[in-house]
């Protein structure tokens, strides 16, 4: 059902713009080929498009991690265990992180729609996990908005995100990105700029 109303809209389209190989590959094998042309998410042109929003971002002293953690069961079938695996995976990470090069921890909660599509919960375990083990911590929420969020971002020496568009702000503050790729598109925004070798999926091993 899916793919004909896909096929429908398709049709009926004078331009397609697919975000990555993969999607212009599926319109390809269905006759689109002509009308569609890669272009890469129009978030990644931020500080061209909203200048305003990194007014001062290059100038700050960089340390520490920023982790943006997702409950992707949203987007892919995972239980209970496989979401404590990545909370435990995140977690050996900063530790890991934190007694090699110190610094503060900052979690990231990008989307919070309680019941639907939340971030708070991975968020909140993770930071309880850290601070068990002595790890600072910091919780960096919507409420700052998003000059606030970037500027949040532009503090991280790394930064290791689950939410595509919170590794495509970290890319936009020119913070190194690790992505966590949950879908497709997630890889092929990686594979895109030529970054394959920064992400992998997200059920990662924390070596």
């Amino acid at each position: 059902i899916d793919e004909s109303i896909v096929r429908r809209l398709c049709r009926g389209m004078r331009v397609l713009t697919p975000r990555d190989q993969a999607s212009m590959e599926w319109l390809a094998q269905r006759g689109f080929a002509e009308r569609s042309v890669v272009i890469p998410d129009i978030v990644l042109a931020m500080p061209l498009l909203l200048p305003e929003y990194y007014e001062g971002s290059s100038d700050r002293t960089r340390d520490g991690l920023g982790i943006s953690a997702a409950d992707y069961s949203f987007a892919r079938r995972c239980g209970e265990k496989e979401l404590q695996e990545y909370i435990e995976n995140l977690a050996a990470t900063a530790l890991a992180f934190h007694r090699r090069r110190g610094g503060i921890i900052r979690l990231f909660i990008q989307v919070s729609l309680p019941g639907s599509d939340d971030d708070q919960r991975m968020v909140d375990l993770l930071a309880r996990r850290l601070l068990t083990a002595d790890v600072p911590v910091e919780i960096i929420g919507p409420e700052g908005g998003l000059s606030g969020y970037l500027a949040a971002i532009s503090k991280c020496s790394v930064f290791v995100g689950s939410r595509m568009h919170a590794c495509i702000f970290s890319m936009t503050t020119a913070t190194p990105t690790i992505g966590l790729a949950y879908q497709p598109k997630f890889r092929g925004l990686f594979q895109h700029i030529d970054l394959d070798d920064w992400v992998t999926d997200i059920a990662f091993d924390p070596s």
